[in-house]
């Protein structure tokens, strides 16, 4: 029986720098996976968790729960009311101000959305609901809504933004609320865009560590905002012999960000006044960004670019990624203080590739083509460090979409109109998500570059975010530290990595899954790869789902999903020694 339940063992390898002390783990709990974990202090988190059986699924009448944690046990958890007013509620996410739980839920009530705010004692006893916002939908089949939850840096603000979209107006606004750390409304406001709704798509947002609120809407070459590509029926072959994929298409996860962006409309909430500035981009085309304010307390949008030809997205299909963006406003003076434009180097692309594919990149870069495979890198972490310099990290992300059609036995081509609209042929659609190689970069808060470096990893899963694709990055005094799923064939017998011979994936044996660990010195980056966590039970794996770094505690805790079909939990803390 032991075959059949997913157990696991960790073990801890000396580290060098930050050094990882043996970790404590906890008893095995029951309520299996987490959709959030939020640290609050002194090694206690809240955990969320939504869920429900088929027949609620079907009702959208999920239940969500909320745990609280301390140390490496799960103390209490309670559930979130159903109801409001004989209305069904809507969970809509949570945040921490000063070391309180704060939940956010809706309730629709004909065209009106009721938004509230519910605080937690630290022993998770609910205080009483209190309605921070509320707006209207014109009509419920030409308006969508969707609310983001808000979080500071610091823990001292939270709050919610809201977007709208009216097909009848052609118009898109949104609204804010930002509440400070007596959970107080501060800040509230909503603004409609001066562009029609097909021009425009959601950037970003940011509430910043003193309660100021920034958002940006991307500008659209053209009104394609809904247009897909991939996936449509007319892309595959479907035969009465087709068991077999007939197309794999390979783009990036949201078609959205696909569409050449012109111009980006930045707006700044403090006491009650906004102030906007537009900025156009002259030269390229951007992929995906994010906000960030830098010690000159000047924004910073900070993201991926590419170049194309005449400085324009001819087709979607040359889609690309040449390096990163700095664009710095000063909000104070509504200006466009400096933009740059930072290159991946040629050396740091290439690095980890075998020479047939080194020449290949060189005979594209010769013709003036874009660089192959570069296009799928996705921005997934960025940080300001107190110096001004920008930390963060790119990650290879792609997903493969294979359609498959089968003859069910009821013969003939095409869909069956003559059997009364009955189609003996059915489709699947298989996606498998690829997470494979990182780069790591340093850079000034002007752009230039301090240093960048390449990770090689290969990830893939089913789901985006599988139990084997994990990728989590704490910041330590002298360090950017990634943790990662990997195979313990990619190191010698010695615990040293191998980086001259091809990476190897997702481990098909249990015995071969370990969890590796990049640490990078910020100063100077230089780079040393490890086993972390490893098992020593021959006959069990681990699936760790998340990882929490308590910066004030030094502090490391590990979730991992156990049982046979992951429904439980267990905990870990490790100290760590900055």
């Amino acid at each position: 029986m032991k075959h059949l339940f997913i157990l696991f063992c960790f073990f801890i390898s000396s580290i060098n720098n930050a050094q990882i002390s043996p970790i404590k783990w906890g008893s095995e709990q029951t309520e299996g996976r987490f959709d959030e974990l939020l640290l609050s202090k002194d090694g206690t988190y809240f955990g969320s968790r939504t869920y429900g059986n088929f027949l609620e699924d079907l009702r959208n009448n999920y239940v969500t729960s909320f745990s609280l944690i301390k140390g490496v046990e799960v103390v209490k958890t309670v559930t979130l009311v159903r109801e409001v007013g004989g209305k069904k509620v809507k969970y809509e996410g949570m945040t921490v101000i000063k070391n309180q739980l704060v939940v956010f839920f809706s309730v629709l009530e004909k065209d009106t959305y009721h938004v509230y705010r519910q605080v937690y004692s630290s022993d998770l006893i609910p205080s009483s609901e209190v309605e921070i916002a509320s707006y209207e939908l014109s009509d419920n089949y030409n308006s969508e809504s969707v609310i983001h939850i808000l979080k500071s840096s610091n823990g001292l603000f939270g709050g919610l933004l809201y977007t709208k979209d009216n097909l009848n107006k052609n118009e898109m606004s949104f609204g804010y609320v930002v509440l400070d750390s007596n959970f107080t409304s501060i800040s509230k406001n909503t603004n409609t865009l001066p562009t029609e709704v097909g021009y425009v798509s959601l950037g970003t947002y940011l509430l910043a560590n003193n309660g100021d609120f920034y958002i940006s809407y991307n500008e659209k070459v053209s009104a394609n905002r809904n247009k897909l590509r991939n996936g449509s029926r007319g892309n595959f072959r479907i035969g009465p012999f087709s068991i077999f994929p007939m197309q794999s298409n390979y783009n990036l996860l949201n078609n959205d960000e696909l569409d050449a962006i012109q111009r980006i409309h930045t707006y700044k909430f403090k006491n009650g006044e906004v102030t906007s500035v537009i900025h156009k981009l002259t030269k390229t085309t951007i992929n995906n960004y994010k906000l960030l304010v830098n010690s000159d307390s000047n924004l910073l949008i900070f993201g991926t670019f590419l170049r194309t030809k005449g400085d324009k997205m001819i087709n979607r299909s040359e889609l690309s990624m040449n390096g990163m963006f700095t664009i710095q406003i000063d909000f104070q003076n509504l200006k466009v203080v400096s933009e740059k434009y930072s290159d991946v180097a040629y050396n740091v692309y290439t690095y980890g590739m075998s020479e047939r594919k080194k020449n290949r990149v060189e005979s594209h870069l010769a013709t003036g083509m874009l660089l192959p495979k570069l296009y799928d890198y996705k921005l997934k972490n960025v940080t300001c460090l107190s110096n001004g310099n920008i930390v963060g990290h790119l990650e290879q992300t792609v997903r493969n979409v294979t359609y498959s059609s089968y003859n069910n036995g009821f013969g003939g081509y095409g869909y069956g109109g003559a059997m009364g609209g009955y189609q003996p042929y059915n489709t699947t659609v298989n996606i498998t998500y690829y997470f494979k190689d990182i780069i790591v970069f340093c850079l000034k808060s002007d752009g230039s570059v301090v240093w960048m470096k390449k990770i090689l990893k290969s990830q893939s899963s089913t789901e985006y975010n599988g139990a084997y694709v994990s990728c989590f990055t704490f910041i330590t005094k002298n360090q950017y530290n990634i943790l990662f799923t990997d195979n313990t064939k990619n190191y010698a017998d010695n615990g040293v990595f191998i980086a001259t011979r091809k990476i190897h994936g997702n481990p098909v044996f249990a015995k071969n899954n370990i969890v590796s660990k990049v640490s990078i010195v910020l100063e100077s980056g230089q780079t040393k790869r490890e086993q972390f966590l490893y098992k020593l039970d021959q006959d069990g794996c681990y699936i760790p789902r998340d990882f929490m770094y308590d910066h004030q505690n030094k502090s490391l805790l590990l979730m991992s999903d156990i049982g046979l079909f992951g429904n439980k939990i267990r905990l870990g803390v490790t100290a760590v020694n900055e």
